[in-house]
């Protein structure tokens, strides 16, 4: 009988010594919502019926509503898992005979790993997590993010959370990475917008927010049209052409307008005692007009005006020759419509076209110093009528 103690004996410190080798075998990096299998090394077990117990954390055997644990032979000693996506670590155990618990932990990648780095608006990308949209005017936007997956098994990530403003009507939804939104006019200045990447099991991961902005639209680029409009302070305009129609400026307004290539006033333009208009052309002299009303900045009676002033007139230029600055004397009777000095060179060529705009006595001062040296001809046009055409000699 002691013999067969011994034996016994024997055999459990054998059973023993060859559980202390056991193990798990499987991956133990894997995605969330991945299938993987694991092995169980019970070698030296020599009833195959040996029960084991197999538990796993963060994941499911055999399906995903799978249990946690589930008893096999030693003979069965394959197990497949389906993990949960989890930012934590999942463990898996299997327990021999009751005796001896072996273990193996599985890091997850999680949908709480991933992180939106694109964001884009109408296919812009969004800076400083702001969106600027126009106040006063409803409309769609496109909002986009970039593609994230799971690393190991490369499968996207499909569903996205997205928050909006409840008053643009959507609020709370789950679409792809792109939807479409719609804006109204006036609602969501500071409000947010976040899309949140939905993982395996309904895992929500890290939310990306933008702020709203709404502000109003810039005006749209200045098209050289200066039309219908009463200037009362100082005001610019640049551009290649400007067209001036039905423009009032008042009294102490300061206008400056450059017209690269061109520009052209026409009826109804009034300039205000005591207000200033410069007009600059790049491909022709500069020209400085001058409001001048009845004496206020006269001109002279040692100049000969004056002395009718019922009647248009056309001066002759001062200093003669011209140098770099030349004036142009003339008079613009009340109820003339418009007025305008032409500048042509010997080959006829129209050099400038200068409006008149004050009624009374004017003087027109015209930078030269670009000019080629010669003879030129300027006339005074009153009402589409040449009332008169004098010579001027350029001499730089």
């Amino acid at each position: 009988m002691s013999k067969i103690r011994i034996i016994l004996f024997l055999l459990l410190c054998s059973n023993i010594k060859i559980l202390s080798s056991f193990g798990i075998n499987g991956p133990v990096k894997v995605d969330g919502g991945s299938l993987t299998g694991y092995t169980g090394d019970f070698s030296g077990i020599i009833d195959f019926s040996t029960k084991v117990v197999w538990k796993v954390t963060h994941g499911r055997f055999n399906n995903p509503l799978g249990p946690t644990s589930v008893t096999q032979t030693v003979g069965e000693n394959i197990v497949v898992i389906i993990w949960d996506d989890s930012p934590e670590k999942g463990i898996i155990t299997a327990t021999v005979a009751g005796m001896h618990t072996v273990r193996l932990e599985v890091d997850i990648n999680s949908v709480k790993d991933m992180h939106i780095t694109d964001f884009r608006c109408n296919g812009n990308i969004v800076t400083n997590d702001v969106i600027s949209l126009p106040l006063g005017q409803s409309g769609v936007i496109e909002c986009s993010v970039n593609d994230l997956e799971y690393p190991i098994t490369h499968l996207k990530i499909y569903g996205y959370r997205w928050d909006t403003p409840e008053s643009w009507g959507r609020g709370t939804f789950t679409g792809q990475r792109t939807v479409k939104i719609n804006y109204d006019a006036t609602t969501g200045n500071g409000q947010k917008i976040s899309v949140t990447p939905i993982g395996y099991g309904d895992v929500l991961g890290n939310t990306r927010t933008v702020t709203i902005k709404r502000e109003t639209p810039a005006p749209p680029p200045f098209d050289g049209n200066i039309k219908n409009v009463t200037i009362t302070s100082n005001k610019t305009y640049n551009h290649s052409t400007l067209f001036v129609e039905d423009v009032i400026i008042k009294s102490g307004a300061n206008v400056i307008m450059n017209g690269y290539e061109s520009i052209r006033i026409v009826p109804g333009f009034t300039a205000e005692q005591g207000s200033t208009l410069r007009i600059y052309n790049g491909f022709a002299p500069k020209i400085q007009i001058r409001s001048i009303i009845d004496g206020e900045e006269g001109i002279g009676n040692d100049m000969g005006l004056g002395l009718d002033k019922d009647l248009p007139k056309l001066y002759q230029n001062y200093p003669s020759p011209a140098r770099s600055i030349t004036t142009i004397p003339c008079i613009i009777p009340e109820g003339m419509r418009n007025a305008y000095i032409h500048l042509y060179n010997l080959m006829g060529v129209l050099v400038q076209e200068i409006p008149v705009i004050s009624i009374g006595e004017n003087r027109i001062d015209i930078n030269t110093s670009n000019w080629t040296s010669g003879l030129y001809i300027y006339s005074l046009v009153v009402d589409g009528r040449i009332i008169d055409t004098k010579r001027m000699i350029v001499s730089n």
